[in-house]
């Protein structure tokens, strides 16, 4: 597999913005980015520990994105625990359609059920 080219660095904004309104300044602590289908290409880089990635609008199971990460050579495999995915040490890539979201440096992957369907689900 070919190494993931390193891309510019991403982080969350206070605000919960997307991937695409962040800046690239790095924050410390635990942090968690939202990531939704149409957003684009986009890299991901945590930093401060305990750091999520939540990806919304992917139509997928948890065990589906488990199955669509491209990892780096010695790189550790992700481990699908419960309803997240443990990414602690991982580098890899997701790809979504046409869309691919490289991350490193991030702790869980999680899939965001969007509004409509968590109130559909709720009654």
């Amino acid at each position: 597999m070919p190494t993931l080219p390193r891309q510019p660095l991403r982080e969350p904004a206070p605000t919960g913005r997307s991937l695409a309104d962040n800046d690239n300044e790095v924050l410390a602590g635990p942090e968690t980015l939202h990531w939704h289908r149409g957003d684009g290409d986009d890299t991901v880089i945590g930093g401060g520990g305990g750091d999520t990635l939540r990806l919304t609008g992917t139509g997928l199971t948890p065990e589906q994105l488990l199955a669509s990460i491209e990892i780096e050579p010695d790189s550790p495999a992700p481990r699908l625990q419960g309803c997240t995915i443990d990414v602690t040490g991982v580098v890899g890539r997701i790809l979504l359609g046409h869309e691919t979201l490289t991350f490193r440096a991030m702790e869980r992957l999680v899939i965001q059920v969007r509004p409509t369907q968590e109130r559909a689900s709720s009654r």
